[in-house]
């Protein structure tokens, strides 16, 4: 909650003209009071969680129990989803490297039936196109 102090003013002098001047301070105490009962309540409640939860969950703050929070902080972040990234990545650049090396060769196949064919004074079947298409996968 975020108050400034042109609102602050404003609640202070609502409460002096509806309560009256001589039972603010009684008031103000008890609203302290209030305040600190509830902060207490809250900080036992976060306590009674993290030993619940045990030792592995002590970096749990309370912005973690949002669920995109959590798992962010604590799924993709962690080794094994990079190690799993870079494994990907790595077959990635090898299935390039087999679709250059196909496509290479069917160039080489095409070329080699061609001049063949044009030496000999037969007709050859030439394949236009590669035999892997790197587009398709």
């Amino acid at each position: 909650m975020d108050i400034g102090p042109l609102e602050l003013i404003f609640l202070v002098l609502l409460g002096i003209v509806m309560f009256g001047p001589e039972r603010i301070p009684t008031i103000a105490r008890k609203a302290g009071r209030v305040v600190r009962y509830l902060g207490a309540i809250a900080n036992d409640a976060k306590g009674q969680l993290r030993q619940e939860l045990g030792p592995e969950w002590d970096g749990l703050e309370l912005s973690d129990l949002n669920p995109k929070n959590f798992i962010s902080k604590h799924l993709l972040d962690s080794n094994e989803v990079a190690a799993v990234r870079s494994a990907l990545d790595e077959s990635k650049g090898a299935l390039s490297q087999a679709g250059q090396q196909l496509n290479e060769m069917s160039d080489g196949v095409a070329a080699l039936d061609a001049s063949s064919a044009g030496e000999a004074g037969t007709t050859a079947v030439v394949f236009v196109g590669s035999a892997f298409d790197p587009e398709a996968t």
